[in-house]
């Protein structure tokens, strides 16, 4: 399944499982307990937290400075080129559009 806003689901889930496997083998000696879900949680939370508010944020009206953004586009290859890298790199476009510093528990 494909995130229809940012196109993000599958990476996502494929994302959610690579981390799951190395912290399994980081962890293989260990219980899968609290501390382990932790390990998990500090591996992935960064990127989750990132795609989950970017693609919030794109289901509301858009910021000035990102409507902004888009207009430039049109004229700026450049700015189209960053843009762009937003769906290679979802942290940078949660920064872009939300602009403070990821920080969930």
């Amino acid at each position: 399944m494909t995130d229809p806003i940012t196109g993000h689901g599958c990476n996502t889930a494929s994302y959610a499982a690579e981390q799951i496997y190395e912290t399994l083998v980081t962890n293989k000696e260990a219980a899968w307990d609290e501390a382990v879900g932790a390990a998990y949680w500090n591996r992935v939370k960064a990127y989750i937290v990132a795609v989950t508010e970017w693609t919030n944020a794109m289901t509301q009206p858009l910021p000035e400075h990102i409507a902004g953004l888009l207009m430039k586009t049109a004229a700026d290859q450049q700015t189209a080129d960053e843009i762009a890298a937003w769906f290679e790199d979802p942290i940078k476009a949660r920064e872009a559009f939300l602009g403070n510093s990821i920080n969930p528990r």
